[in-house]
């Protein structure tokens, strides 16, 4: 009887254990469980605080994009347009301003170019209208010096030619005075 006793307080008392364990694992389960939707909680939170940061960041940085990639694409069309018009000769159209940027201060830059092109041009363009100017009077008074030189050299012809009569009179007037000079001397003989 002690052995039934002691075999049947076991049993109690192995299945009073047993009962506590699957207490206690029941508890550990129900614990865990309560962990993991927890845990499934802090990550959705979790989760929906990113996708909030990740829209309200990138919302407004995709429109500051768009609107820098519109001012890039404005200011280099621009200033492609504006090179093009001067590379092709055409210096009348000023280079509009916009803004206080790095574009800004390119196409301003671009203006002072085209402006120092425009007023070096009208000073060759002046420089050269003087210089064809000058040329002209220059080419008037060679010419009326050339009239001038012509005159003179046929002046200098007529004075060498009476000058040829002149000394071909005197040697001849000195010829006629040597031979009366002969006569006189063979008659006073």
């Amino acid at each position: 009887a002690n052995m039934m006793n002691f075999l049947k307080a076991g049993r109690e008392e192995g299945e009073a254990a047993i009962q506590a364990l699957v207490a206690f694992r029941d508890y550990q389960v129900q614990f865990a469980d309560e962990a993991a939707r927890a845990a499934q909680a802090r990550y959705q939170l979790a989760l929906s605080v990113f996708a909030f940061c990740l829209i309200a960041c990138c919302l407004p940085a995709t429109w500051l994009t768009l609107v820098l990639m519109k001012r890039l694409r404005s200011g280099f069309s621009l200033a492609d347009a504006t090179s093009n018009g001067i590379a092709n000769g055409d210096l009348s159209r000023p280079v509009p301003q916009s803004g206080q940027d790095e574009i800004g201060q390119m196409l301003e830059r671009m203006e002072a170019m085209r402006t120092s092109l425009h007023r070096l041009i009208r000073d060759v363009q002046y420089g050269s209208d003087a210089i064809a100017s000058a040329a002209t009077q220059v080419a008037a008074g060679t010419l009326d010096l050339s009239r001038r030189t012509d005159q003179q050299a046929h002046s200098v012809q007529q004075t060498a030619s009476a000058s040829e009569e002149l000394a071909s009179t005197v040697d001849h007037n000195a010829d006629s005075a040597n031979q009366a000079n002969q006569l006189a001397s063979s008659a006073s003989q």
